[in-house]
């Protein structure tokens, strides 16, 4: 995903995090924040709902606004129900919080799930 990433005078940090150890990938993005400036933007494509609430949690209540863009399936069967989670466990002031529902594709008279790069380039465009 890297590669899709236009110059920018921004720094750009991609962590590849194994979310199936969700104490593990708590800790090791909170190491990668102890070290670097806090996010002003991030785009959480993480399969559990749950994770994703915490990981946000573990930015510092100071660090300035970020934008938290949490990519989900559209398989999912409330996304709303998500959001309103997310905002009642997480009603801080400098989390931003926005959904990025993925859709289909309609191919040969058969639906299809998008693939990784699909996903990525429509994230990375929106």
């Amino acid at each position: 995903m890297n590669s899709l990433l236009p110059p920018a005078s921004a720094a750009h940090h991609m962590l590849a995090l194994d979310w199936n150890e969700p104490d593990q990938f708590l800790s090791s993005l909170q190491n990668h924040l102890a070290q670097t400036e806090p996010p002003d933007l991030v785009i959480a494509w993480i399969h559990d709902d749950e994770l994703a609430i915490r990981s946000a949690a573990s930015f510092p209540a100071t660090n300035p606004t970020c934008r938290f863009f949490h990519v989900i399936g559209s398989a999912t069967l409330d996304p709303s129900s998500t959001a309103a989670s997310f905002r009642q466990r997480l009603s801080r002031s400098n989390i931003a919080y926005r959904q990025v529902i993925l859709g289909y594709i309609v191919e040969n008279g058969a639906a299809r799930w998008l693939t990784d790069e699909e996903i990525s380039c429509g994230v990375l465009d929106a």
